[in-house]
């Protein structure tokens, strides 16, 4: 699907997340999710090691998702793989969503995780 708009797609810790970005990020997992849980700080244990992927155009993000590393256990050996946690469009039926998906197994892939 051709964007007009100037798309960014942008890999951040919680910590690096702005203020704006993450009340974006909390709105609409509520919206989506009824999510009651916020992020709040970068001490949040619980999401403190997620990488957030966003796709921005003119500063407002338009998707976003989750992702964090797992240890999985199969047959008596530890596998790290890549998780992922949540993908929201804020823009629907856009192609936003899609396109964030493809990031995120982009940057899976280059960890040598898929």
């Amino acid at each position: 699907m051709a964007h007009s708009k100037k798309l960014r797609s942008i890999i951040k810790s919680r910590k690096e997340l702005t203020s704006d970005e993450l009340e974006t990020i909390n709105l609409y997992r509520k919206k989506e999710f009824g999510s009651n849980k916020e992020t709040k700080s970068e001490s949040d244990q619980e999401y403190r090691s997620f990488k957030y992927f966003l796709i921005k155009a003119g500063g407002n993000i338009l998707s976003f998702g989750m992702m964090r590393t797992t240890d999985i256990e199969f047959r008596q050996k530890i596998y790290s793989t890549l998780e992922f946690i949540s993908v929201v469009s804020v823009k629907k039926r856009e192609g936003y969503g899609s396109l964030l998906i493809e990031q995120m197994k982009k940057y899976a892939e280059g960890e040598g995780k898929h």
